[in-house]
């Protein structure tokens, strides 16, 4: 386990997203960072905030959008549980009111459908979660009942599980709790890893309200690497080496599947070699 703290300095605006409205803050006190490790958890401190050079920044304008009211039936979204970005970049959508995976090119453009709502062989009801696993093999997690899927959408087999409430979001190695010294989280701050081991923590109170979605950022080591600001209401569903995959509600509340660059200054990649 891995544990990431920030002190009070660190909490100074780096405002990495690009979002309107942003000004400049004034230089940040120089960074720290220290590991240490206590009883086999490792333990990263930081304090103040990374200089330019290190900072990690998301793209304001989305590189693809899939979504909007006025689109054809398959970029229609009402509620999206999942989505990922295959090797091909073809983006695979989890849309939970229909109970459907939705296959679009690397363009957004739309391929195919899978799934459907019902109980027979490739159909699942409300699912929770969409995972690419090893080999591109998607898994859909269905509550009682896991689902594969090829690729390209075609149904593999299912695996039953024991109950409902065991079926579980499958997680990368290791997990991580995050402490901002000097101010109380929010409940429901919650947080991912990144396919290079790094850690996004999203700030709470989140809800379609917002005006911005903020995420503080953590490399493979725990270094922090600034805040990273997205306007509106973002639900973030992967982080790949060089984007980020989530999905924005537009002011009708209508949601966009968006694809957008991440740059990853001064990393390292933190993977193993034979990832």
């Amino acid at each position: 386990m891995q544990r990431l703290t920030r002190n009070r300095a660190g909490a100074t605006h780096a405002c990495l997203g690009a979002a309107a409205g942003c000004e400049a803050d004034p230089e940040p006190p120089p960074r720290s960072h220290h590991a240490r490790d206590s009883a086999g958890i490792a333990i990263a401190v930081n304090s103040g905030a990374p200089a330019g050079a290190e900072r990690w920044s998301v793209d304001a304008e989305p590189m693809v959008s899939i979504g909007g009211a006025d689109g054809p039936p398959a970029t229609m979204f009402t509620v999206v549980t999942g989505a990922t970005r295959l090797t091909d970049g073809t983006i695979v959508v989890l849309e939970n009111e229909t109970s459907e995976l939705r296959f679009f090119d690397p363009g957004g453009a739309h391929l195919r459908t899978a799934g459907g709502f019902g109980e027979g062989p490739g159909e699942f009801e409300y699912a929770e979660s969409l995972v690419r696993l090893a080999g591109v093999t998607l898994l859909v997690d269905a509550g009682d009942r896991h689902l594969r899927f090829s690729p390209v959408g075609d149904y593999v087999r299912q695996t039953m599980t024991r109950a409902p409430q065991e079926a579980t979001r499958s997680r990368p190695r290791g997990s991580f709790a995050w402490r901002p010294t000097g101010r109380k989280p929010f409940s429901d701050t919650t947080g991912m890893t990144g396919v290079a081991g790094d850690v996004w923590v999203r700030r709470g109170p989140f809800v379609p309200t917002l005006d911005e979605t903020v995420f503080d950022v953590f490399d493979g080591q725990g270094r922090f690497r600034g805040e990273v600001r997205l306007e509106g209401y973002f639900w973030l569903y992967e982080v790949g080496d060089d984007y980020v995959l989530g999905s924005r509600l537009d002011e009708l509340g209508i949601a966009h599947v968006q694809l957008r660059r991440l740059s990853r200054a001064g990393a390292v990649d933190q993977r193993d070699p034979g990832q």
